[in-house]
């Protein structure tokens, strides 16, 4: 299968062939090059978040397209699931914008940004660091969506892929003494 694959049309149309879908674009007349394309809006669910942008914890936070909720709870709390496995017809993403974590393991200087070349985590359940790239792959990210995904990170690592998995090495456990819970919330 090839995903990714393009192709162009006559009129300005585009189809890309996806994991589970094929998506057909049309561009705009008068935008030509390649580079004017990529900055036409995209069907991606995730806003574009440009930069870096540190997160108030405990507090609110207002992203470009978003608004984060940091809480601590210094008592145990029930863990959210963090699976890729969901109900028929509903996306990991939808389900996922809401993550537990282990307050000491994190700290409180936490930043969101984009993916960057290299990137490298350790996705819950798993034993050794991954590839972010590979671990968007594997898990069926579309290639349109994996710029716009909300990356949460302390100085140290990647604590977080939003809307998928976390760093295995950040879970809270029943021994966890107090929970950062850090919920993403789409802005209009």
């Amino acid at each position: 299968k090839a995903v990714g694959k393009k192709l162009s049309l006559p009129h300005g149309f585009t189809c890309e062939l996806g994991y589970n879908e094929f998506v057909m674009t049309r561009v705009p007349f008068g935008i030509a090059s390649t580079a004017e394309q990529h900055q036409l809006p995209s069907i991606c669910p995730f806003p574009p978040l440009p930069g870096e942008f540190y997160l108030k914890v405990p507090g609110r936070t207002v992203l470009p397209g978003w608004e984060v909720i940091a809480s601590i709870f210094r008592e145990q709390v029930t863990s959210l699931p963090m699976q890729d496995t969901l109900s028929p017809g509903k996306r990991i993403w939808q389900s996922n914008l809401v993550a537990d974590f282990e307050l000491h393991k994190t700290g409180i200087e936490l930043f969101v940004r984009q993916r960057r070349p290299g990137d490298k985590f350790q996705p819950l359940g798993m034993n050794v660091p991954k590839k972010l790239q590979d671990f968007m792959v594997d898990t069926k990210i579309p290639r349109s969506w994996r710029d716009h995904i909300p990356i949460v990170c302390s100085p140290q690592q990647i604590i977080w892929v939003v809307g998928w998995r976390i760093d295995d090495r950040v879970k809270p456990t029943e021994a966890s003494k107090e929970i950062l819970r850090l919920e993403f919330i789409k802005s209009e």
